[in-house]
């Protein structure tokens, strides 16, 4: 699945390709309306979920959202790059990063 070809290392920056996109599309969402953004930050990238949108799901649900959220990052890692879960407490106003 992952092109173990790509090296974070050779570009000097960790991207988000097409192909971490796709691979992640195929997982199955738990729920609807669960706000992700995936950031290019220095070091690694960011799979961000945002409180005031996890507090709208139940605990059996939440408990769902975590595993996808640790399978969305797997698969990231499975690329050779780095990937961390963070949490934020508002999403951004004007849209989705």
């Amino acid at each position: 699945m992952a092109d173990q070809s790509y090296n974070p290392k050779q570009t000097g920056r960790i991207v988000y390709n097409l192909e971490m996109a796709q691979a992640i599309r195929r997982i199955r969402q738990p729920v609807k309306g669960l706000v992700m953004d995936i950031k290019g930050l220095p070091n690694f990238l960011a799979v961000t979920v945002y409180q005031e949108n996890i507090l709208e799901y139940n605990d059996s649900q939440r408990e769902q959202i975590m595993e996808y959220l640790i399978m969305v990052r797997d698969v990231i890692r499975s690329y050779n790059v780095p990937c961390e879960l963070n949490g934020e407490t508002y999403m951004p106003r004007g849209g989705r990063v």
